[in-house]
């Protein structure tokens, strides 16, 4: 078995390495036999991959993805949606007042979660 992994490693070969919890038995698969196998794989999407010479080379992707974006836009945002908050907040204390004297009851817990009930499924 470690002859297979000596030979597969110098030459360059990927392939795929499994154990037991005690290493009792070994099973290596070629990258190339992994479908002869029925055994899926897929890259990772940090490194690059390309057939030198008939051999697979890895390498680490240099430039990661950078985010652009405008701060004062977001800031707009972060602003328009503490005001749709507040006014939401508002408008239902004001119902449940309203309420609270139409039916003449301090409990008007009922509505708040019928009022919020309806904003959740309107939402989803």
């Amino acid at each position: 078995m470690l002859d297979k992994l000596d030979s597969l490693a110098s030459a360059g070969e990927p392939f795929l390495f499994f154990t037991d919890f005690k290493a009792s038995h070994f099973h290596v698969f070629e990258l190339n036999s992994l479908a002869e196998h029925d055994i899926e794989f897929s890259f990772d999407e940090n490194f690059t991959y390309k057939k030198q010479k008939g051999k697979l080379i890895m390498t680490e992707r240099k430039s990661k993805h950078v985010e652009n974006h405008d701060e004062r836009k977001i800031k707009l945002i972060n602003f328009i949606s503490f005001l749709f908050g507040f006014a939401g907040a508002l408008l239902l204390y004001v119902l449940s007042d309203y309420f609270r004297e139409a039916l003449g009851s301090d409990n008007v817990s009922v509505f708040y979660f019928a009022a919020y009930a309806i904003s959740l499924i309107s939402i989803l």
